[in-house]
């Protein structure tokens, strides 16, 4: 799917399908091609809500952007792109206050619970998906592995968030946090960037070299924790979505 033009997919289906990369295109005819393409997956899967990813540069390509309004795609969100060579890091010895622990030692129930009080009030643009369906979609898009990935994220005895490391698909050293967040009465203590961190290590454990993160324009906290931790921005991206309907673009 989508392989003519090397572009990047993010499968979480039935719920999303993301071209986070569209890949190696040659103008605008191939842009409607690779629409064509995602809108036929997306229509057959009944896959309930497509992105498409731009870079700076092709968000400023007008004819992408119109093409996009022609099929009803808004602009959802900008994001800042961050990357963090993690073979720099070293050993944290500052984090015994806090322990993760993995779906095999929780529940279900729990970490839905506490990721579902993280999304609250979110400095990033709003998922339009129910936890169960971001549940679902995240098992789909992560692999057979995800109960390692799931992580609760606990201050004593008390669930304060959850962070969700994972080799990214289709690489071998590729480190990402599928989410990262606190549920509000944890937040503004000084607890993000130590257990970004700590996020980051578990990482370089399961074997990441490097890291990429990211966050919307106006989470301004996140990117904070970023540049504490040594991340550097190296792009910045305009996410349009849209939410699947029974028509066709063919």
């Amino acid at each position: 799917m989508l392989h003519s033009f090397d572009s990047k997919v993010i499968n979480g289906s039935p719920y999303y399908l993301i071209i986070e990369e569209i890949g190696d295109l040659k103008g605008t005819e191939d842009f409607k091609t690779l629409l064509a393409e995602t809108m036929k997956t997306v229509s057959n899967e009944n896959i309930k809500s497509v992105s498409v990813v731009l870079n700076q540069q092709e968000s400023l390509n007008s004819s992408y952007i119109k093409y996009l309004k022609d099929l009803k795609f808004v602009q959802h969100e900008v994001q800042y792109f961050y990357h963090l060579d993690l073979t720099s890091i070293h050993d944290f010895n500052d984090h015994s206050s806090f322990t993760l622990k993995s779906l095999e030692h929780t529940s279900e129930g729990l970490f839905k619970e506490v990721w579902q009080k993280s999304m609250a009030l979110s400095l990033n643009a709003p998922s339009q998906t129910t936890i169960d369906q971001e549940f679902e979609g995240m098992k789909s898009e992560i692999g057979d592995h995800y109960a390692k990935s799931c992580l609760i994220v606990f201050k004593e005895n008390d669930p304060i968030g959850v962070t969700m490391p994972h080799i990214e698909q289709g690489t071998v050293d590729e480190g990402r946090l599928f989410y990262f967040g606190f549920i509000p009465e944890y937040r503004g203590k000084g607890h993000g960037s130590l257990i970004h961190r700590q996020s980051l290590e578990y990482l370089k454990q399961i074997g990441a070299k490097h890291y990429i993160g990211a966050t919307g324009q106006k989470n301004l906290p996140m990117q904070k924790i970023f540049n504490t931790n040594n991340c550097h921005l190296f792009d910045k991206r305009v996410t349009y979505r849209r939410l699947n309907k029974s028509d066709s673009i063919m």
